[in-house]
């Protein structure tokens, strides 16, 4: 599907981002990215590979509950804090959502990519100040890909992302 036609296909939501200025550990280099400002429930997931976003609101979205509940259903994950767990689910929950139009998945708290030396590798990030704040129009998260597999494929693909994150 070509960018122009996933574009028009895809809800678009209005939204208001603090800028975080952070320190690249690959180059150095500074450069500024938006946080979601205030909202219970909401996200805005970065893509792994490049600098798009998606609107994730948990409140209206029963897909991020389900993986919740696969993930605390394995055993590997019964000997983890809360902490843990929570930073693991952030990390796993990208597998239920679609991937941008280059096949790259989205993930909660994913590091923003250095525009100058394209890692995902944060040495330090601060909120602007005084703040600084973006209007932004970022695609709704979307889960066709998932919505179409059976549960026995949903937990196995929870269960893969598991097993490369803790083995």
């Amino acid at each position: 599907m070509s960018p122009e036609l996933h574009k028009t296909m895809t809800k678009m939501q209005d939204i208001t981002c603090q800028l975080f200025e952070y320190v690249c550990a690959g180059c150095g280099e500074h450069y500024k990215a938006p946080v979601l400002y205030g909202g219970y429930g909401v996200f805005l997931l970065r893509n792994y590979a490049d600098f798009s976003y998606r609107y994730l609101n948990v409140l209206e979205d029963s897909i991020f509950s389900e993986v919740e509940s696969i993930i605390e259903r394995s055993e590997k994950v019964s000997s983890l804090s809360k902490y843990e767990r929570v930073d693991l689910f952030q990390k796993i929950v990208g597998v239920a959502y679609d991937e941008n139009e280059c096949g790259n998945s989205y993930g909660i708290d994913a590091e923003p990519e250095c525009p100058f030396c394209k890692k995902h590798a944060v040495r330090k990030s601060i909120a602007t100040n005084p703040p600084e704040y973006v209007e932004m129009q970022v695609p709704m998260a979307t889960h066709h890909k998932w919505d179409n597999l059976s549960q026995v494929d949903r937990e196995r693909l929870v269960g893969e992302k598991l097993r490369r994150l803790l083995d």
